[in-house]
């Protein structure tokens, strides 16, 4: 049942961004619990143009799963507010640093677990490197989970 389940919920979230989706909502509630293979390792795959949300996404799995690919663009120790300015022109203005919970600041950039170069030469010959690496990383969590099974 553990290998269904990234393909179900692919499905559902095409499902719902066809339907006019703009957020997802991950609701645990009442989920007891399990063993390793029914809630799944997490590998989060970045890359250098992964900013800011997707940033802060990576840094707070990372630890409790793999981060896996480039470093990233390096903006997310801050948030920032846009301006239209004439003529087409803006202006981005550094609003605040992020901070964890304890006061310290996040990381300008994440430092993948797992480095993996995202070459557009590899995957225009259909190898996409980092996902592989992502693939394999939760097939070994998997595994060691379950006793090598």
């Amino acid at each position: 049942p553990a290998l269904r389940v990234a393909p179900r919920v692919h499905a559902l979230v095409a499902e719902a961004t066809a339907a006019g989706a703009t957020a997802i909502i991950v609701d645990v509630r009442d989920n007891p619990g399990g063993a390793l293979t029914d809630c799944g390792p997490i590998a989060v795959v970045v890359n250098g143009a992964s900013a800011s949300c997707a940033e802060f996404l990576a840094l707070d799995l990372q630890g409790r799963g793999l981060v896996i690919g480039e470093q990233t663009a390096g903006v997310a120790d801050s948030t920032t507010a846009f301006f239209a300015l004439p003529n087409g022109a803006g202006l981005q203005v550094t609003t605040a640093m992020v901070q964890n919970a304890d006061g310290s600041t996040y990381a300008s950039s994440v430092m993948p677990d797992v480095p993996v170069d995202d070459d557009l030469m590899v995957l225009a010959n259909g190898i996409d490197a980092p996902l592989q690496a992502a693939l394999e990383a939760v097939r070994e969590a998997l595994e060691a989970a379950s006793g090598g099974l």
